[in-house]
């Protein structure tokens, strides 16, 4: 699926009130993050085994993207474009051998 493609899709589904936009979709994107890291949470615990946290984690992560989805979108940044930022962002660390380094600015 195209990923600009989905973030327009996302604005069909939005159950928020717009003038809290902002603070909705940040404060949103870490409760999913903690129902995934819940999920793991409980598999490494043992209350239930891989099938099921895979099962899981996938729900989790389809959250977690609706978010950032919409936080791009709240920004006016297509999704396309953080991914080929990040993408090069990767690509110049790697090739100055500071991939495993620690700070945003390395």
């Amino acid at each position: 699926m195209d990923v600009d493609i989905y973030q327009e899709f996302t604005r069909s589904t939005i159950g928020y009130p717009i003038d809290r936009e902002g603070q909705y979709l940040t404060a949103g994107i870490i409760g999913e993050v903690g129902e995934f890291m819940s999920a793991a949470a409980k598999y490494h615990r043992g209350d239930y085994g891989s099938e099921e946290f895979l099962k899981r984690a996938k729900g989790e992560l389809g959250d977690i993207m609706w978010f950032v989805a919409r936080l791009s979108d709240y920004y006016g940044w297509p999704m396309s474009e953080i991914l080929i930022h990040n993408r090069d962002k990767l690509i110049d660390r790697q090739n100055r051998d500071v991939i495993k380094g620690d700070g945003d600015f390395r």
